[in-house]
């Protein structure tokens, strides 16, 4: 598959644009298929792939409440 690359992003770019620091976007590389290749020691991402990547990842709304967990209805600590 051949891409052709309209702009390339430095690591501290991409993790701006996914509002992440620098080393958790390079994990992301590593452990999560974020796009990104190594060119000497510099990271470069193509803006046009994580967007793409971006998209195709599920991204639950902060707005849902999250399923509660355990088996206390009390909402009282004391």
């Amino acid at each position: 598959m051949r891409v052709l690359l309209s702009e390339t992003l430095t690591l501290a770019q991409a993790a701006a644009r996914c509002n992440c620091h620098p080393e958790t976007y390079s994990d992301m590389i590593r452990k999560e298929g974020a796009p990104g290749c190594k060119v000497g020691r510099a990271w470069v991402i193509s803006s046009s792939l994580l967007d793409r990547w971006l998209e195709q990842r599920q991204c639950v709304s902060s707005s849902e409440t999250a399923p509660r967990t355990g088996t206390s209805t009390s909402s009282s600590l004391a």
